[in-house]
């Protein structure tokens, strides 16, 4: 029994439009000591993720925009 230990999920999904193009789920790789910190490492991953697709989007010559809620 794991006592005070948490295992904690991520994930997050990536839509171009009504299109769903990425999309990840797993278990974090390390024990986080707060939640606070297993957000941040999620954030992390998913602003390394946002940024792969935007570069992609760009070198397919395909424009984007940030939603207005988000600026």
């Amino acid at each position: 029994m794991l006592t005070g230990l948490q295992i904690l999920m991520t994930g997050a999904a990536i839509y171009f439009g009504p299109n769903l193009i990425s999309w990840w789920s797993k278990k974090q790789p390390v024990v986080a000591r707060s939640s606070t910190e297993a957000e941040y490492r999620s954030l992390a991953h998913a602003t390394a993720e946002l940024s792969w697709v935007q570069t992609l989007l760009t070198e397919l010559h395909l424009s984007f925009e940030a939603p207005d809620d988000l600026v």
